[in-house]
């Protein structure tokens, strides 16, 4: 997300959160990394310093294990909501400590009120506040337009130019995208569906091309926050001191603690542990963790060439990183654009952005080499048969592309990068 500028319109949250299976293997993932950064779980997050001596690393802990019990409740109480889709909306957290459930107006108390009475009980252990919204439908019948409306079928409720869909929990609606002429579609879905769909142009592709073996995820492909909602490219695979592996991408992208899908329409889902990004900085940057997801690695390779699902995609090994030179080429490959040659004119620049003052950015010839949806792609230079990561995209100013340089980084987070398996 280059430009940094928000979407317009409300967030759309889906339903699916960190899975209750491994929250165990999260946590430890989570006490390994105490030891070396702590980051504050929601809003304005800072990475701090490692606690040092055993009264502050017996209250890292505790902060640790009570994150857990938190994580906890909301895949307990998150299986309940997806056990009866007829009856809510779905839901979408805020963070560990904010649960947003959407109950269905017309249905029975019978059914909902033991329920909704269970999810409290689970909630209220773990400090979890839950949030109650009426909404008309239900996640069952969204999906049952969803369902319809596919261009697959052999009568698709919408005719041709759909190109995808999405349930937004938060606005109680179905998102429906299209690349033909959106008035006369959302004219089309007002007739059939009333309020229950919108309709938004452009195309969200199933990244697959980039993102071609499920549970092996590589730099240079989709991502998106669930609570931000901010569409962008993961970065490169990066392993801390204590043998963790993260994604590394742009800080802007996501928030602390919160959830992200590395699909447009799946249940696929990672986790911003670790996030940096306090402003005047060169270190705008974020680390994504998959321990959530069942059999799911982050691999040291990118997917590099034309841009989202088009064909001839190659995935490129990442042998380490190293810093550019002036007037020297660097490749940005982002998922929106692709992958762009550029010259590297200047270091060290300051730039205003929407989300903040940065520093120590890395300016290169200006063109069409990153739009909005690249922040975090790879920006990497070849050293054959291997690439070298030079650094993480930024954004866009005054006409010119920069990126963040990577050596910072590693540095910041005493990480290199994950090493090739041959």
């Amino acid at each position: 997300m280059p430009s940094q500028s928000r979407r317009s319109g409300g967030a759309t949250r889906n339903r699916r959160l960190v899975g209750g299976s491994t929250a165990i293997a999260l946590l430890a993932a989570l006490l390994a990394g105490a030891a070396q950064n702590a980051t504050a779980m929601s809003g304005e997050s800072i990475a701090v310093t490692s606690p040092s001596g055993p009264a502050a690393q017996r209250q890292s802990d505790a902060v640790y294990r009570l994150q857990a019990r938190k994580m906890f409740a909301q895949t307990n109480i998150a299986k309940i909501v997806d056990a009866h889709q007829d009856l809510f909306g779905g839901y979408y957290a805020d963070g560990y400590s904010v649960l947003n459930i959407a109950v269905v107006k017309g249905a029975p108390a019978t059914r909902t009120r033991p329920l909704v009475a269970k999810i409290l009980g689970l909630a209220k252990p773990a400090d979890v506040k839950i949030i109650q919204r009426p909404v008309e439908k239900s996640y069952a019948e969204l999906q049952s337009i969803a369902d319809a409306v596919r261009p697959d079928r052999p009568s698709p409720a919408m005719g041709s130019g759909v190109t995808g869909t999405e349930i937004d929990v938060a606005t109680n609606t179905l998102i429906v995208y299209t690349n033909t002429d959106v008035a006369k579609f959302a004219s089309r879905a007002k007739s059939k569906y009333a309020e229950a769909v919108q309709i938004q142009k452009g195309e969200i592709g199933d990244d697959l091309s980039r993102i071609k073996e499920p549970g092996n995820y590589n730099g240079g492909a989709y991502f998106r926050g669930l609570t931000t909602n901010w569409p962008c490219t993961r970065g490169f695979t990066i392993r801390n001191k204590f043998g963790k592996d993260y994604m590394l991408t742009a800080g802007h992208c996501a928030n602390a603690g919160e959830s992200v899908a590395y699909r447009p329409q799946s249940s696929e889902v990672a986790f911003v542990p670790f996030k940096h990004y306090p402003g005047a900085s060169d270190l705008d940057n974020l680390l994504l963790d998959t321990t959530s997801v069942t059999d799911a690695v982050h691999k040291p390779f990118i997917w590099s060439g034309p841009p989202g699902g088009q064909s001839g995609q190659e995935l490129l090994p990442v042998s380490g990183a190293a810093e550019s030179c002036l007037g020297c080429d660097v490749f940005f490959d982002g998922m929106i654009t692709g992958k762009r040659l550029g010259t590297l004119t200047g270091g060290s620049n300051c730039r205003q952005f929407e989300s903040g003052y940065s520093c120590g950015l890395q300016r290169v010839t200006s063109g069409s080499i990153c739009e909005e949806g690249d922040s975090g792609g790879p920006v990497f230079a070849y050293s054959p048969p291997y690439v070298v990561a030079v650094g993480i995209i930024k954004g866009k100013t005054q006409g010119q592309c920069v990126y963040t340089k990577i050596q910072p980084i590693l540095d910041y987070w005493v990480a290199t990068m994950t090493p090739l398996p041959f």
